[in-house]
């Protein structure tokens, strides 16, 4: 890790995508973490995730995903954004945390208020 070779902790921040990743699912039965896909389709805003508000949040992983037909989406939502902001404050991992891109955000900020939050508890 960095910290183990020598970076001081309060000099490292954590990277938080404003985006998801998609596939192509090859059964919309089958949606879960680890479910089959035909294809890899790419990068997706979250202001892009169709009905994100109703993902799964999953503890192994620390992410949300969302299956909407034969698409799947895997994404970091409020919950887990909370969650790995606030385990790195509380094990000093980190100095700041940043967000990438603003302009992926959805008009509410939700992903950003929910950072600052955790940041701030």
């Amino acid at each position: 890790s960095w910290i183990s070779a020598g970076a001081a902790a309060n000099k490292l921040v954590l990277g938080i995508p404003l985006f998801g990743k998609k596939w192509t699912l090859l059964d919309e039965n089958e949606n879960g973490i680890g479910a089959p896909v035909v294809s890899y389709d790419g990068v997706v805003p979250y202001n892009k995730i169709p009905r994100v508000e109703r993902g799964t949040y999953d503890s192994s992983t620390i992410s949300q995903y969302l299956a909407d037909e034969t698409s799947w989406f895997g994404y970091d939502g409020t919950r887990s954004i909370k969650e790995k902001i606030q385990y790195a404050k509380r094990k000093n991992l980190i100095g700041g945390y940043f967000l990438y891109a603003l302009g992926n955000e959805d008009q509410n900020h939700t992903l950003s208020q929910a950072a600052s939050t955790a940041w701030d508890n």
